[in-house]
């Protein structure tokens, strides 16, 4: 009798049981069918802001532009003209074509620093014959006058200064809060030294006229200020023509670069 009472609970309690585990995994299928719902699937899972379209239209891309550069527009124009004023001037300065001539039917050309054709001992023929190079002195003292060196230098710093500040604003161009009211009319008033040094150096350029290397192109008529058989190269006006309007324009034009003042904690 016993025995019969402890099947029949068993028997019920397995039941019970077998139930319970029905119902709580039913109810557990119906959560996990309510999650992944066919609605759901719909939805997109990616909340994440999507990337901006590569097809945007203008006003959006002068937007952001706008947002991320430092510059008004008068500021881009400005630094588009000061990159092409220090590369007027640095490449004027670099190539030897300030003065042109000829020496043993040679064309023969100089710079401040740089020549082109050179006269060399030819030990064959035990002449001398005309090296038709470019090269630059061998020493800063190789280079023919006192006034040339001093040219060289000059120069060489305002070409740099002019440089400087053309990489600056193209920065400004893509970085916001770079240049700022005062920083833009700080950057013109560098470009006002520079060109005023480059300008400086195109000046003290004639004074090396009368050296022996110029005289001897120049068929023994060339002074300080005077060519004799000589003529000016393009160098010299592209040199000359980048600092003037470095020092003109890009120096009015940095007035009005910035965007705004920069504000500071102190």
């Amino acid at each position: 009798m016993w025995k019969r009472e402890s099947v029949l609970f068993l028997s019920v309690s397995r039941r019970t049981h077998v139930s319970t585990l029905q119902r709580t995994g039913e109810e557990k299928f119906g959560t996990h069918q309510q999650i992944w719902s066919p609605q759901m699937e719909t939805e997109p899972r990616c909340t994440e802001s999507e990337p901006p379209s590569p097809n945007m239209d203008p006003q959006s891309l002068r937007r952001l532009f706008t947002m991320a550069s430092s510059l008004t527009c008068t500021g881009v124009i400005w630094a588009l003209l000061s990159l092409l004023c220090a590369a007027a001037s640095c490449v004027g300065f670099f190539m030897p074509y300030w003065l042109l001539g000829t020496q043993m039917d040679k064309p023969v050309s100089f710079g401040t620093f740089r020549r082109c054709s050179y006269p060399v001992r030819d030990e064959e023929r035990q002449a001398t014959v005309m090296l038709e190079q470019c090269g630059r002195y061998a020493s800063f003292n190789g280079i023919p006058s006192l006034e040339w060196r001093i040219c060289t230098v000059v120069t060489g710093v305002g070409c740099g200064l002019l440089l400087l500040v053309a990489l600056t604003a193209l920065m400004g161009c893509c970085i916001s809060d770079l240049i700022s009211r005062t920083i833009g009319r700080v950057a013109g008033g560098i470009q006002f030294v520079g060109g005023l040094l480059i300008g400086s150096g195109c000046a003290l350029y004639p004074l090396g006229w009368d050296s022996e290397e110029v005289q001897q192109t120049c068929s023994n008529n060339s002074d300080q200020f005077v060519l004799g058989s000589c003529q000016i190269g393009w160098a010299y006006y592209c040199t000359g023509a980048g600092a003037a309007a470095a020092m003109l324009l890009c120096t009015w034009l940095s007035c009005f670069a910035g965007k705004k003042q920069k504000q500071y904690p102190y």
